[in-house]
C-alpha cells in the first residue's frame, strides 16, 4: 500500500504485449472524465481495442469525459449506490482482472492510498475458477446493471472472457474466490468461507464506517443490530487470551474521524485502534479497504489467514446489504498461507507501522459524521444508455424507473452554458426510443465532424408540454475508433475502403497516431493549407477494390481461422452492420456512385456467407437469433435495401437490382430467426 505505486496503467502497459485487447470493462464509483482522458485513455488505446466499456455510478460523475473513445454507462439497477471497482482487459487467449479499492479518478489512481490484486489467466496457467465467477458475475448480476448498446458491449466482454477461459488449464488450490453482493451480503458469504469461526485476531482498514449510532435508514440495520462491528462480535468467537484482538486502522484530521467512536466503547477493552498519521512520509490519504482474519487454534481446529479487500467499506451498507436498495460492492477473499504472527507479516508487507499510530487516549476523537448524499428514489426516472449511430445521426436512449405520465421525452445539450433541445420522440411501452438528431454533429472550424456535447439531458414531458423529470447520460457511439475526443478522424485518415482493408489485417491507427494526426491537421488548416480529396482516376479505383478485397479476405480468413468463436462472428457482424449505414452515406468517403453500389452489394455477399457459415455450424447456429437482435444487425440491412431503391440511374439499374434482391433475401433469412 505505502511505498508501492504500481499505477494501473503498468498493469495495462504490461498484460499481453503485442496482442490487441478484445475487451475491456471498467467498473467504478467516482468518475472523472478529463483526467481519464489524460491519465488512462492514451496507454490503453495504444493498441487495438475492439469493446471498451466504462459503468459507473450516475449520481457520482465529477466531470464527464470528453471523448466518446470508449462506451460508457451509468449502473441502472443500483438505485442506491454502484460502488464496484473493477479492472478488466481480455486479449486472445489470456485476461487480467483488477479487484481494489480506486475510483476512475486521479485520487483514486495517483493521490490516495489504496489497495488492489491484479490477477492474470493465459493457456499456462492462473486462477480460472476466480475468472469463472468473475464470468458468472459478468452474465448475470453486473448485466441488470446496462440496457441498450451498453448490453451488446458488455455481452462482448463476456464472450471474449468466457472464450479465454476454455484455454485456461484447471487449477489445484482455489486460494482466491471473488465476491460480489446482488445475491447474498458479503458479510455472510465470508463468514461461510472461513474454515471455523473461532479467531485469535482481526484486522479492518478503512477510511469510512457506519453511523456513530444506529440510525432507521442505514440498510441491514434491524432494532436489536447496531450495524458490522455488532456483527463482528457475534458473529466471531474471539480467543479470550488475545488481549485486543480487533486492530482498526482509519482516518483521521486532527482528531475528527467517521469513525463510530462512541458505539466502539462499549468494546473498548478488544479494540485497538490505530489513527493515520499526518506526520508520515507517506501523506497520500486512506482509501483502502482490507478485512484480515486469523483462525485460532483450538482442538482440532488448525489456524488460518484470510484476506479480504476490494470495494466495501466496514459498513453495513457495504457488507450486510444487496443491490438495489444497498449498495453495489465486490472483493477478493483471498487463503493466505498461516504463519506465526501472521498479522505482523501482514502489517508489514503495507508498512502500517509507518503509516499509523496507537490511539492512547479515545477522548482526544471525535466522531464527525459525513454530509449526506441526496439519493434518487428506486423508482426515479435514470437515463442508463445514449448511443448515436454517426452515419445517419440516429439517437438509441434506453431508461428505468417511473416516466410518471410523460408522452414526449426530449433530448437537450449544453451550448454556451444552456440547454438546447435538439429533438424529441414520442413514449412508447417500452423503456427504450429512437429519434432523429442531426443537430447532435456538426463541422467544427477544423474541417472535422464533430460532437457538440459528451453528454445529453433526458427530459419528459406530460401532454400539456410540462417537464415531469429529467435525467443526464453521456453520449456514444457505434464507431468509437473513428474518434479522438469529440472529432472524428477517421474518415480523414482513412477512406471507408481503407477502414474496412484495415479491419481485415487488424492494424487501425492507435489512439496516440490520432493525437498526433489531429494535431497536424489542425496546423495544416490554420496554415490553409488545402486537404486531399478522394480522386477518381484509375489508380485509385484498383486501390479501392483491392482494399475491399483484402479487408474481406481478411474478416474471412479469421472467422475460417475459429468458426466456433461467438466472439468473432459478433465483431464480423458489428462490422458489416456498421459498413452498411457508412456506405449508404454520402459522408463516407467512396471514389464514385458506382463504388458505392458495388461496396453495398459486397458487404451484402459477406453477410450471406457468415449467415451460411452459422447454418452449417451447430454450436453457433442456436446463438444467431440473438445475435442479429442484440447488434441491430436487420436495421443495417433495411437501411440498405431502402436506399438502393431509392437509385434512379438507368446505368446500373440491372445491378442495383440484383442487390436489391440479395439484401431482400437476407432480410427473409433474419426474419425467420
Amino acid at each position: 500500500m505505502a511505498g508501492d505505486r504500481l499505477l494501473l496503467r503498468d498493469a495495462i502497459g504490461g498484460f499481453a504485449p503485442g496482442q490487441g485487447l478484445r475487451a475491456s470493462l471498467l467498473l467504478t464509483f467516482s468518475f472523472d472524465g478529463p483526467w481519464l482522458e489524460e491519465g488512462l485513455v492514451p496507454d490503453l488505446f495504444d493498441r487495438q481495442v475492439s469493446a471498451c466499456l466504462v459503468i459507473r455510478d450516475g449520481n457520482a460523475i465529477i466531470r464527464e469525459a470528453p471523448s466518446v473513445r470508449y462506451h460508457r454507462a451509468n449502473a441502472q439497477f443500483s438505485t442506491r449506490v454502484f460502488h464496484s471497482k473493477l479492472l478488466l482487459l481480455v486479449a486472445d487467449d489470456r485476461a487480467l482482472a483488477s479487484v481494489g479499492s480506486a475510483n476512475l479518478t486521479r485520487g483514486g489512481l495517483e493521490r490516495n492510498l489504496e489497495l488492489a490484486t491484479v490477477h492474470e489467466i493465459s493457456p499456462e496457467g492462473g486462477p480460472r475458477a476466480l475468472f469463472e465467477q468473475v464470468l458468472a458475475y459478468l452474465s448475470g448480476p453486473l448485466a441488470q446493471e446496462v440496457t441498450g448498446t451498453a448490453a451488446a458491449t458488455l455481452g462482448d466482454c463476456r464472450v471474449a472472457l468466457g472464450e479465454v477461459l476454455k484455454g485456461v488449464p484447471r487449477d489445484g488450490e482455489r486460494k482466491q474466490v471473488f465476491l460480489h453482493n446482488y445475491e447474498k451480503p458479503i458479510w455472510d458469504q465470508v463468514l461461510a468461507l472461513l474454515p471455523h469461526r473461532h479467531v485469535a485476531r482481526a484486522t479492518i482498514v478503512s477510511p469510512f464506517f457506519e453511523p456513530n449510532k444506529a440510525e432507521p435508514e442505514d440498510p441491514g440495520i434491524e432494532p436489536d443490530d447496531h450495524g458490522i462491528f455488532a456483527r463482528l462480535f457475534t458473529d466471531l468467537k474471539f480467543d479470550a487470551a488475545a488481549e485486543k484482538p480487533v486492530t482498526v486502522y482509519f482516518q483521521q484530521a486532527e482528531g475528527e474521524t467517521q469513525l463510530p467512536i462512541d458505539k466502539l466503547r462499549a468494546r473498548q477493552e478488544m479494540l485497538d485502534l490505530r489513527l493515520r498519521l499526518a506526520t508520515s512520509d507517506e501523506a497520500r490519504p486512506l482509501h483502502a479497504k482490507l478485512l484480515v482474519i486469523e483462525g485460532a487454534r483450538s482442538g482440532n481446529r488448525e489456524p488460518y489467514v484470510v484476506a479480504v479487500h476490494g470495494s466495501p467499506n466496514f459498513t453495513s451498507a457495504a457488507l450486510l446489504s444487496r443491490p438495489p436498495e444497498g449498495n453495489a460492492e465486490m472483493a477478493v477473499l483471498t487463503h493466505l498461507p498461516w504463519k506465526r504472527n501472521s498479522h505482523a507479516h501482514v502489517r508489514a508487507a503495507l508498512q502500517l507501522d509507518s503509516l499509523f499510530g496507537e490511539v492512547t487516549d479515545w477522548d482526544l476523537l471525535r466522531h464527525v459524521a459525513p454530509k449526506p448524499r441526496p439519493l434518487p428514489a428506486p423508482s426515479a426516472f435514470r437515463v442508463g444508455d445514449v448511443s448515436l449511430r454517426v452515419a445517419d445521426r440516429r439517437l438509441v436512449l434506453s431508461w428505468k424507473g417511473a416516466t410518471l405520465g410523460a408522452t414526449r421525452a426530449h433530448v437537450l445539450i449544453e451550448l454556451n452554458g444552456a440547454w438546447v433541445s435538439i429533438g424529441s420522440v414520442d413514449l412508447g411501452e417500452d423503456e427504450r426510443a429512437e429519434l432523429d438528431v442531426p443537430l447532435l454533429a456538426a463541422m467544427d472550424d477544423d474541417g472535422l465532424l464533430s460532437l457538440q456535447a459528451s453528454r445529453v439531458r433526458v427530459e419528459l414531458r406530460d401532454a400539456e408540454d410540462r417537464p415531469v423529470a429529467a435525467s443526464d447520460a453521456p453520449i456514444n457511439v457505434d464507431c468509437p475508433a473513428d474518434f479522438c475526443g469529440l472529432a472524428m478522424v477517421g474518415p480523414l485518415m482513412a477512406t471507408l475502403d481503407e477502414q474496412i482493408a484495415h479491419a481485415g489485417c487488424g492494424a487501425p491507427m492507435t489512439y496516440r497516431e490520432q493525437l498526433k494526426f489531429l494535431e497536424q491537421h489542425r496546423t495544416k488548416r490554420k496554415k490553409g493549407e488545402k486537404e486531399i480529396s478522394v480522386l477518381t482516376h484509375q489508380a485509385d479505383l484498383d486501390r479501392f477494390f483491392r482494399n475491399l478485397s483484402a479487408g474481406f479476405r481478411g474478416l474471412r480468413t479469421r472467422r475460417e481461422a475459429l468458426p466456433n468463436s461467438e466472439y468473432t462472428l459478433r465483431r464480423t457482424f458489428k462490422d458489416l452492420a456498421r459498413w452498411c449505414h457508412e456506405a449508404i452515406h454520402g459522408e463516407s468517403k467512396v471514389p464514385t456512385a458506382e463504388c458505392r453500389v458495388f461496396l453495398v452489394d459486397r458487404l451484402s455477399r459477406e453477410v450471406e456467407l457468415v449467415l451460411d457459415a452459422v447454418d452449417a455450424n451447430s454450436k453457433l447456429s442456436p446463438r444467431l437469433g440473438p445475435i442479429l437482435d442484440e447488434l441491430a444487425v436487420k436495421p443495417a440491412v433495411d437501411a440498405a435495401v431502402m436506399w438502393a431503391q431509392g437509385i434512379s440511374d438507368p446505368r446500373i439499374a440491372p445491378y442495383v437490382a440484383g442487390t436489391v434482391k440479395r439484401l431482400r433475401t437476407i432480410e427473409n433469412r433474419m426474419g425467420g430467426r
